[in-house]
């Protein structure tokens, strides 16, 4: 961590001091307020740094952005120059002080070598060899092995056999085909053989046969020839299950999913029970809809991902490997350009240059952003065809005159339910005694959890969380007599650790707001050896380090909300018909009390505190001079903070007059940001310990918060009179890439069956968009040291002679070479290279056009009146025992 401050009485360039952590425990930084920094007064000017790469910018508590547009930086962002090495922040206040957070100097070793843990098929085979590793775009991986194995073709046969399973470095691999080349014995007389293999995607192989579409599917075969009117193959029978998920049918598969949740695939109700399902077209129909992707390459499971969801990689030039291939292709109408002059770039003759009497660097790139790229995909006015509904299209259930609906409070039924192992206060059966250390909890012995969940209108309000296990010491369950340990397991099953969480929901809106979690556990300073246990030894000073003491722990989580501007109130408000004294109906409002408006947290913070510290016993008889190490600490605090900003969409507009606009196309869709700052410390003297910043960008709308299930029931009368619902308007709806307006001639259509909504429609348009682009257009090749957890859809940032570009990861293969084992360690080498594609959403503007209807019906018109806070909720401040606010 680097701090930059402003203190009286400096004058000139700003420096930067890199305070380096010391002793074995986790890195803290310390602050005081009064002796930290006066106010600044100017930090415009540059800032000389000595670091080669910065990872974020903190400025009191907010967190700065890298400028997307180093040509043009916007307030809230900051620029670093990696090849100046000077960083320029715009912020909107004059900061007290800055923390320039960047990773440790390391020295490049390339190609690098990999750590473990290494796959077994590498580590307990006598291997080596190389083996690359493929994986791309929403397509299954492969890869390719070349090795020589020192065993027998027989063993090797039996081990590499077609259609085993593999996990190599997270990649979830199936042998398809081997070939096994013997080397004669006269040569290798350890019996050596050349090994090719090739590897499939392990999930290809569990789609190649169908799964039944409902729930109750099977094959329906018929006993004695008796047809079954309701069951028969190719009848139609009544189905109670109307709907199913992608999920279910890839589980039908043996295929987990994990990732954002699809839209569901619903089932018509003749639809037999020996009806077959595709699994992959009815994930591929969604993706677009979910504004998302698919990885086959997630050996746990199928993970579909938003395309605004990867992770993002940020490299500098010097360490790219080579040369960057580019091939760059666009046909959008923008690209139509007519023949211009070029201008002269040569060099000046020779005769005409100066040589300087001294050497004269090169000069110092400045950094800038790429130049714009034309579109590979576009939509030249194409019309956006589907059934989309309106909120308004919905039919209303009306009464009319007195017998309006009406809304009852539920009973408040208050229920506990159990989860987890219910007998945790038992100790596991077979057990007799306890006669091995291994058997204490924290030494790996076994323990059961459980949960008392108190729920009042299925709204969690409290939850009691027990944890049980073995909790001993050496010395506590050892018998003189019979010279060994021997306990007895009922005396020593005990509850380790035991919390009470406490919700609280906004009373009008439901909204979570806060939970509070308080209770004990048990820990100690020192874990004793499970071969030669310390408190078995006679006198020794240490042995109440290894004692158990229960550890008081607490945690608190809170959030501020804040209202959608725009939101839907369509079922905020029933509307009944009546009529007023001159006989003209009119719609009266019957307000909904469980309706709430959308909000979205915008900062969250989750503070957790609970450790105890002691002397260090290795410090005693040290002299004043002598190094000190740290005191015992046990147990663990962590602190996760979030904030969220909100950029809004942009749209054209139209003035009518008198200050009164009408909204057009959607020029910009809305954006969030949200800003994470995590730090937990763990552990036997809690010196395992994370910092972590990050930023995550979204497209449309944040997430709506957490909200309790609703607590009133709609009561009706049994046969009320409706308000039949006029006709639909229908529209005919157009959409547009840059470059096309609504006046261009139609130029195909497109069509997205899943989505039923006009939003759903469009942002599987833009998802589309977008995609097609990456893949198609501007696209990329070079080599970096080998880096593993690179995904296909990944964001990937690189500088290039002072060019910022941004890119999305198409493909990724990593080319592994097998040393076998030197110095008694495995060693593998890796280099990566990627084919990248030009990260880009581009805009999307539609416009809707209404088809005519006949009939001229006059409406029947009413109004509502709403009002809600525009904020909720709090942020709680910090006021557990840390080791920062000591």
């Amino acid at each position: 961590m680097i701090i930059i401050s402003n203190t009286t009485g400096i004058n000139g360039d700003y420096t930067a001091q890199i305070e380096t952590p010391t002793a074995n425990y986790s890195p803290i930084y310390i602050g005081n307020e009064q002796e930290s920094t006066t106010l600044v007064d100017d930090f415009t000017q540059p800032i000389q740094l000595e670091v080669e790469q910065v990872d974020s910018v903190v400025i009191g508590t907010t967190f700065l952005t890298p400028a997307i547009n180093p040509e043009s930086p916007q307030l809230g962002e900051y620029i670093f120059n990696p090849y100046s090495k000077q960083l320029q922040i715009f912020s909107k206040a004059p900061p007290r002080s800055i923390q320039v957070i960047s990773p440790p100097p390391l020295i490049p070793v390339i190609p690098p070598l990999l750590q473990e843990p290494h796959p077994q098929l590498f580590k307990n085979l006598p291997i080596t060899g190389t083996i690359q590793l493929n994986r791309s775009f929403e397509n299954h991986p492969t890869a390719t092995a070349s090795f020589e194995i020192a065993l027998p073709r027989s063993v090797i046969q039996n081990i590499l056999s077609p259609g085993l399973e593999v996990d190599i470095y997270g990649l979830p691999l199936r042998i398809e085909n081997l070939d096994i080349t013997e080397l004669p014995r006269t040569i290798y007389p350890d019996m050596r053989c050349n090994v090719t293999i090739n590897f499939g995607g392990k999930w290809e192989n569990y789609l190649e046969e169908p799964v039944f579409l409902r729930d109750d599917g099977n094959n329906n075969l018929i006993l004695d020839n008796e047809p079954d009117p309701d069951c028969g193959i190719g009848v139609a029978s009544n189905n109670n299950n109307r709907e199913t998920t992608v999920i279910k049918l890839l589980n039908k598969a043996g295929i987990p999913y994990t990732g954002t949740i699809l839209k569901t695939v619903n089932i018509p109700n003749d639809t037999p029970r020996d009806a077959t399902a595709d699994p992959v077209a009815l994930l591929q129909e969604r993706l677009r809809v979910a504004n998302s992707f698919v990885r086959w390459s997630n050996p746990a499971a199928v993970e579909v991902t938003q395309i605004n969801g990867g992770a993002i990689w940020n490299y500098r030039d010097t360490e790219i490997l080579g040369e960057i291939t580019t091939n760059y292709d666009a046909i959008d109408k923008a690209s139509r350009k007519r023949k211009i002059s070029i201008p002269n770039y040569n060099s000046l003759p020779s005769n005409l240059i100066t040589f300087p009497s001294s050497p004269v660097p090169p000069p110092i790139p400045q950094l800038r952003n790429e130049p714009p790229t034309n579109l590979s995909f576009e939509y030249p006015n194409v019309e956006l065809t589907g059934e989309f509904s309106q909120p308004k299209d919905k039919e209303q259930e009306k009464t009319q005159g007195n017998s309006k609906p009406r809304y009852v409070k539920k009973e408040p039924k208050r229920r506990i339910r159990i989860d987890g192992d219910k007998d945790a206060h038992k100790f596991p059966e077979g057990t007799t005694s306890i006669q091995v250390m291994s058997m204490c909890f924290d030494l790996g012995g076994p323990t059961k959890s459980r949960q008392f969940v108190s729920l009042e209108f299925e709204a969690e309000i409290q939850i009691v969380s027990e944890t049980w296990g073995f909790i001993f010491t050496a010395r506590e369950i050892y018998d003189d007599s019979r010279k060994r340990m021997i306990g007895n397991p009922a005396e020593q099953w005990r509850l380790i650790k035991k919390t009470t969480t406490q919700f609280t929901y906004d009373e009008q809106t439901g909204y979570l707001l806060s939970e509070i979690e308080t209770g004990f556990d048990t820990v100690r300073y020192r874990k004793e050896s499970t071969e030669s246990p310390e408190t078995l030894k006679p006198e020794n000073p240490e042995s109440k380090l290894y004692r158990f003491l229960q550890l008081p722990v607490t945690k608190r989580n809170s959030r501020y909300l804040q209202k959608f501007e725009e939101y839907d109130i369509a079922n905020a408000v029933d509307w009944v018909k009546k009529c007023d004294h001159y006989g003209k109906p009119f719609l009266a409002p019957v307000y909904n009390p469980d309706f709430a408006p959308p909000y979205y947290t915008v900062r969250e913070r989750s503070e957790s505190a609970g450790f105890a510290s002691t002397s260090n016993p290795e410090n005693e008889g040290l002299g004043e001079e002598d190094k000190r190490k740290p005191d015992l600490v046990v147990g663990e605090e962590s602190i996760f903070e979030t904030s969220t900003n909100v950029e809004k969409a942009v749209f054209s507009r139209t003035l009518l007059g008198n200050n009164t606009f009408l909204r057009g196309n959607e020029l910009q869709p809305a954006k969030f940001y949200t800003y994470e700052n995590k730090y937990k410390a763990q552990g036997e003297g809690i010196t395992e310990a994370l910092q972590e910043t990050s930023l995550t960008e979204g497209e449309g709308e944040p997430p709506v918060a957490k909200r309790r299930p609703e607590r009133f029931v709609k009561e009706e009368k049994e046969s009320p009179d409706k308000i039949e619902k006029p006709e639909a308007t229908l529209y005919r709806y157009l959409i547009q890439t840059t470059g096309y307006t609504h006046s261009n001639p139609i130029g195909g259509s497109e069509s997205f069956p899943v989505a039923e909504t006009l939003q759903e429609a469009l942002t599987a348009a833009r998802c589309k968009l977008a995609i097609e682009n990456w893949r198609n257009g501007l696209t990329e090749n070079l080599q970096i040291p080998g880096n593993l957890r690179i995904k296909e859809g990944d964001r990937f940032n690189y500088i290039c002679n002072g060019e910022l570009r941004s890119r999305v990861v198409l493909s990724v293969s990593h080319s592994l070479e097998i040393w076998g084992v030197i110095e008694n360690a495995r060693k593998i080498t890796a280099v990566t290279s990627l084919s990248l594609g030009r990260y880009i959403l581009p805009p999307l503007s539609f416009t809707k056009h209404k088809i005519p209807q006949p009939g001229n019906q006059e409406p029947v018109n009413g109004s509502a009146f709403l009002l809600w806070r525009v904020n909720l909720g709090q942020i709680l401040p910090l006021e557990g025992k840390h080791r920062r606010n000591q």
